[in-house]
């Protein structure tokens, strides 16, 4: 009763005028009953709706620019649009929650990418860092919206690809936000040469400093770290990325990358 009193004084004159006093009671009440209805109904559909969702996998694809916009949301299994404004709520929640930290680790200042994410019982949901999917295959998590098509052509070794990006105008020293260039993701010899001869700076270096002769030389690869001693690149041994290559070929005994390095490495007597 006191309850229902305490209810009564807060309900606003207004719903009440025109109303006999002697029925403003039942009124009172007739309107609790009609909000409590509405709230289990509401509470209802909340839980059915998560029901409906717990077990299921999306996949996201998002853009990250000072925040994240969500550019499209689909079932994983069945490729459906998901338009659901409470599913992409709830997404769009945790992926603000976990993904500048993931950006951050991958030394970005913007990112895009696809990743995909579990509902768990409960209202719970999981973001999926690796590959997952019917199809088990899919987007990385996390990419560079800089990363050229050359770069990752010159990456796959697909020379056909890279000429004839090249001969469409592709900057061959475009960089990305790590400072990357296609020659230094190209793997291939043969892809290394047209590079140059394409004019690619044999030189540049990224943020950590690295050129395409300390990548090279970094994973053993003798015929590409001959190829650029051959064309004229620079290492020297006062840079400390140059440095730290060369303790590397010895510590892992790259005798031949070594010998190449030697042709035109300045400042690295004293290195043991």
């Amino acid at each position: 009763m006191i309850l229902f009193r305490r209810v009564f004084h807060c309900v606003p004159d207004r719903l009440l005028n025109g109303i006999p006093r002697r029925h403003r009671s039942l009124w009172v009440r007739l309107i609790l009953l009609g909000s409590t209805t509405c709230v289990s109904l509401l509470a209802l559909h909340a839980c059915r709706s998560q029901a409906k969702w717990e077990g299921k996998t999306l996949t996201v694809e998002y853009a990250w620019d000072s925040g994240i916009q969500m550019l499209r949301v689909r079932d994983t299994v069945s490729d459906r649009e998901i338009t659901d404004p409470a599913v992409r709520a709830r997404i769009l929640e945790e992926a603000k929650r976990e993904l500048p930290g993931w950006i951050e680790l991958s030394k970005l200042r913007r990112a895009k990418g696809t990743f995909h994410i579990h509902f768990l019982p409960g209202g719970a949901v999981e973001i999926l860092e690796t590959k997952h999917g019917i199809e088990g295959v899919g987007s990385e998590f996390v990419e560079d919206p800089d990363t050229t098509e050359l770069m990752l052509s010159a990456h796959e070794g697909r020379l056909d690809r890279v000429r004839e990006l090249v001969n469409e105008g592709e900057n061959v020293n475009a960089k990305d936000q790590q400072g990357n260039t296609a020659l230094m993701a190209a793997l291939q010899v043969d892809v290394l040469r047209f590079l140059l001869d394409q004019g690619a700076d044999i030189n540049a270096r990224n943020v950590d400093g690295e050129t395409a002769l300390t990548l090279s030389a970094f994973s053993g690869q003798v015929a590409m770290v001959n190829e650029l001693v051959h064309r004229g690149a620079i290492f020297d041994c006062t840079n400390p990325t140059d440095r730290e290559t060369l303790l590397i070929a010895r510590r892992r005994g790259y005798k031949k990358v070594i010998q190449s390095l030697n042709k035109v490495a300045v400042n690295c007597e004293s290195i043991q």
